[in-house]
């Protein structure tokens, strides 16, 4: 559903999911910055040499309270510090693997423009080949007939014109004749014995 003026609940839905879409971006930018990691790390390390080293104890007395909370802070630490060192590398992993998708894609895609930029020089030089070789049939026709496009029809003698469509009327009428002659013959055959003699 999108955001219209009919639904104002769904356009606040929708800007609070923007804004956590990107605070969740940015949160976790932030806790898998090296800085972060290093600064946990430090803090890891710390608590580790509080709870486990036992001179610590005896040099700084002032200590000795918090070395039940520096193993627990230590354990967290290290959690903290492996769980986000893994989301950074499944992160990377996955942009690594949109990019290698990416890379694949284009190289296809350019793969796929140098096949037709193949097959458009191809047909490029079966046209060049095929007007050739018209330009050659065009010259030798030229050569044959010269540059006059009528020279190769044979003009009829005088007379002939006339002569054909004489003979078309002929037949126009020989056929208009025995259609006639046809229907005279069937009337007649219709007529009672009387009448046809």
């Amino acid at each position: 559903m999108s955001c219209s003026i009919l639904s104002p609940a769904q356009c606040v839905l929708d800007v609070v999911e923007t804004i956590n879409g990107f605070s969740a971006e940015l949160f976790w930018q932030l806790a898998t910055a090296p800085l972060t990691l290093i600064i946990i790390a430090v803090v890891g390390i710390a608590a580790y040499v509080i709870a486990h080293v036992p001179f610590v104890e005896k040099f700084v007395p002032a200590a000795a309270p918090f070395i039940k909370l520096a193993r627990v802070v230590c354990l967290a630490s290290a959690a903290a510090l492996i769980f986000l060192i893994g989301h950074r590398d499944a992160d990377q992993r996955n942009e690594l693997e949109r990019a290698r998708g990416d890379l694949a894609w284009t190289e296809f895609q350019l793969s796929a423009q140098k096949h037709t930029a193949d097959d458009a020089a191809e047909l490029k030089t079966a046209a060049e080949a095929a007007a050739s070789l018209t330009k050659a049939r065009l010259r030798e026709y030229q050569e044959k007939f010269g540059n006059d496009p009528h020279a190769a029809v044979c003009p009829p003698r005088p007379g002939v014109v006339e002569w054909v469509r004489d003979l078309q009327r002929r037949k126009q009428r020989a056929g208009a004749h025995a259609a006639k002659a046809k229907r005279g013959l069937v009337a007649r055959l219709r007529r009672p014995g009387s009448e046809r003699r």
